[in-house]
């Protein structure tokens, strides 16, 4: 029996995660896939179906929060967590309502990172 590691979608279209928060999470037996393009990430999802999506605010084709908007309005991707990470604190609050299980605010550590997307995994 093969056993499938979680795979975790990241869209960080600047490219602005420490390139230690990858390895943190491949470290703990996560797959990674990086798509900065977030709707070609959006045309993707189907295929991919990730245990996790991560993805920050800014982009020039679509940003973070008509992405998160866009999944958690699909019935196939509804109940992907996703983690927003942003330079903006006051961008919280409407991730939030949007159906963000985290929200994450630049800078931060890979332990942090590493956490956060535990726990929007897991739900708790």
């Amino acid at each position: 029996m093969t056993i499938t590691k979680p795979l975790i979608a990241i869209s960080d279209c600047s490219n602005s995660l420490p390139g230690n928060c990858d390895r943190a999470l491949e470290g703990h037996g996560y797959r990674i896939v990086n798509i900065p393009d977030k709707p070609k990430l959006l045309s993707l999802l189907d295929a991919l179906l990730p245990d996790l999506i991560v993805t920050d605010i800014h982009s020039p084709s679509m940003d973070g929060l008509e992405l998160l908007e866009e999944i958690k309005t699909c019935c196939r991707t509804s109940g992907i967590p996703v983690v927003v990470i942003s330079d903006h604190p006051g961008l919280r609050r409407e991730a939030m309502r949007l159906g963000a299980e985290s929200f994450l605010v630049r800078p931060f550590g890979a332990n942090e990172f590493l956490k956060t997307a535990e726990s929007a995994m897991t739900g708790s």
